[in-house]
């Protein structure tokens, strides 16, 4: 998400991509797009990690820390909220808010109660980047505290 809120954002609502679609509505909608297959990408990255950790807990007859799966299916969780929940009530919003039939207190309403579900899309996307690096550390912490080595002394043939 920080390459989307850093770069591809800023370049969907800044005034060439304005001038270029000649619509106030189209970057906004174009944005809307590009999250929702964002999330099902992060939907997508946590059940491989999910089908990796059962595949290293089948191979070595370990269990897991649960510290790993918690976090993992919380991103997930989080994700299918955002895919589910926030993304259909946002795309309502945004009608709401350009559409020309709304009068200028469902504009407002609607302006005010989308920029609420983008700041709470925005932080749990946060919580899930930051859920996402725990668990890559704790992949390379390995289970005993110790960086893993390539020797193989955790797998068994």
């Amino acid at each position: 998400m920080v390459l989307f809120t850093a770069f591809i954002g800023p370049g969907l609502f800044g005034p060439e991509m304005k001038q270029v679609l000649r619509a106030p509505w189209m970057p906004g909608a174009v944005a809307q797009i590009l999250v929702v297959n964002y999330m099902m990408l992060q939907q997508w990255c946590a059940g491989i990690a999910l089908v990796h950790l059962i595949f290293d807990w089948l191979y070595t007859g370990k269990l897991f820390a649960k510290s790993s799966l918690i976090i993992l299916v919380l991103c997930l969780l989080m994700s299918l909220a955002g895919t589910r929940l926030l993304a259909p009530k946002m795309k309502e919003l945004h009608l709401w808010k350009y559409s020309p039939q709304s009068t200028p207190a469902q504009r407002t309403s609607a302006e005010r109660n989308f920029g609420i579900l983008h700041a709470t899309a925005q932080i749990t996307n946060l919580m899930a980047l930051c859920g996402v690096l725990f668990y890559f550390w704790r992949l390379s912490v390995g289970p005993q505290g110790g960086a893993r080595s390539g020797s193989g002394a955790r797998y068994r043939s």
